[in-house]
């Protein structure tokens, strides 16, 4: 099994650990209060771990333990980081909820609408978080883009996606079925505040989707897949509803911002923009699980990537649009 995250600069990663003879055991971990030290299991590999301890060493009140699956169903931490495909059962995912842990995932937990129920239901009952990680949601420029459709009215009417099918820029490497579409989709429900309700997907003929055409209801989507894309690049378009003047920006992974083909872009590039969205990611849900609130990235994006491959098989196998 490989990890979801394969940094081009490190090794290459190989899963720890065995999910054999795991039992569940009665616990009741408290959280610290804000003013301690908050303790969180990592599962994942030692280059992975490497990565995230290189950002996150600088919390004063985080420390970050690597450890086997077996040993994080043991542990007193509250939060555990799982960065390897464990393929994220339901079991596994329970095992941790059972015992008041919060659980962030790089990967969408639950391979199935079945098993994703099941967990929703042990999240109620445990009243415990699972966060993900979408490392495009705390990108500064989507921020910004998001603040300006929302802030002067802007009215879309299509956004065009150009990418690398497999890779987000730069050393991030995607594995999955529509791999970096995932992410991408997600950022541009989070700009809209919109989700899709039906999509096309057209393959070569390999069988490997080439496009993914995406209805929003009010504005499409459309998503091209280039294997020889260094990551990707999204235009948007649409109209100012007071001034009735057409809007247009672009962005990509660099983290470029520009509005309306300004020759100077409102953000520029930056090289680090990519693990730093990351970092604040995790920041994120770190503050949810401190104060109690909901993280900005949480399960439901789980359920929506899980929701976007099964659309996307369906419409492949039937060559034909299918309802989200």
């Amino acid at each position: 099994m490989q990890s979801r995250r394969e940094f081009i600069r490190s090794a290459t990663l190989t899963t720890t650990g065995t999910m054999a003879g795991i039992g569940l055991f009665s616990s009741c971990n408290l959280l610290p209060e804000k003013k301690s030290t908050l303790t969180m299991d990592y599962v994942g590999t030692a280059s992975g771990y490497s990565f995230y301890q290189n950002h996150l060493s600088h919390h004063k009140k985080l420390k970050s333990i690597p450890r086997t699956f077996q040993q994080a169903v043991k542990s007193s931490s509250p939060i555990v980081l799982i960065d390897e495909n464990l393929t994220l059962k339901a079991s596994y995912i329970v095992m941790l909820l059972e015992q008041d842990k919060d659980i962030l995932a790089t990967y969408p937990i639950g391979l199935n609408l079945g098993e994703y129920a099941s967990i929703s239901e042990f999240m109620e009952q445990t009243g415990r978080f699972v966060g993900l990680i979408n490392p495009l949601a705390f990108y500064p420029s989507v921020e910004m883009l998001k603040e300006i459709i929302d802030g002067d009215n802007i009215s879309l009417n299509k956004v065009h996606i150009n990418c690398n099918p497999k890779n987000l820029g730069g050393d991030m490497k995607i594995d999955g079925f529509t791999g970096t579409a995932q992410p991408l989709q997600r950022i541009v429900s989070y700009i809209t505040g919109t989700s899709p309700i039906s999509l096309q997907a057209n393959a070569n003929e390999n069988g490997e989707p080439v496009s993914i055409l995406i209805d929003f209801d009010s504005f499409e989507t459309i998503i091209h897949f280039n294997s020889k894309h260094p990551g990707w690049d999204m235009e948007v378009s649409g109209t100012d509803r007071t001034t009735g003047i057409e809007f247009s920006a672009n962005t990509d992974y660099t983290g470029m911002l520009a509005i309306q083909n300004e020759v100077n872009p409102r953000i520029s590039s930056d090289p680090d923009v990519l693990e730093k969205s990351i970092m604040a990611n995790i920041e994120d849900f770190l503050d949810a699980v401190r104060n109690r609130n909901e993280p900005r990235v949480n399960h439901l994006d789980g359920l929506a990537s899980i929701m976007l491959n099964r659309a996307v098989e369906k419409s492949l196998s039937k060559d034909a649009q299918v309802s989200l």
